[in-house]
C-alpha cells in the first residue's frame, strides 16, 4: 500500500471580515466557496471529487461559513460558526495562535 499527501486548494471563493478595528473586536465572518472550483493540480482527481462521490457540486454547487461568535483565548483568536458542506449544517469551531 501507498499512501501519499495531496494538498489542494478551491480557486473560487469571496467572504469578508466585519471588524471594529479601535475595539478589537470582529462582529461578522462570512465566506462562500465555488465548491466546483477545487484543484489538486490532477485533473482525473478533481473530477472525481466534483462528482456524486464527493462534492456533488451538481447539487451542492457552494460550501459556506457563517460565523455566530468569535473570542479571543490564551493561544490566540476562536471561530464558531456555521459550515454548510454538501446540503448539512454543522457548527464548528476554528482558529489558534496568531
Amino acid at each position: 500500500m501507498i499512501v501519499s499527501k495531496t494538498t489542494g486548494r478551491f480557486m473560487d471563493y469571496a467572504g469578508f471580515i466585519d471588524m471594529d478595528a479601535e475595539a478589537s473586536t470582529v462582529k461578522a465572518i462570512e465566506a462562500t466557496i465555488k465548491a466546483g472550483s477545487v484543484n489538486t493540480n490532477h485533473e482525473k482527481r478533481d473530477a472525481h471529487l466534483r462528482n456524486a462521490d464527493f462534492l456533488d457540486i451538481e447539487h451542492y454547487p457552494t460550501i459556506t461559513f457563517k460565523m455566530k461568535n468569535y473570542k479571543k483565548t490564551a493561544e490566540g483568536y476562536t471561530a464558531v460558526g456555521d459550515l454548510t458542506l454538501h446540503g448539512v449544517t454543522k457548527e464548528i469551531t476554528t482558529g489558534g495562535p496568531v
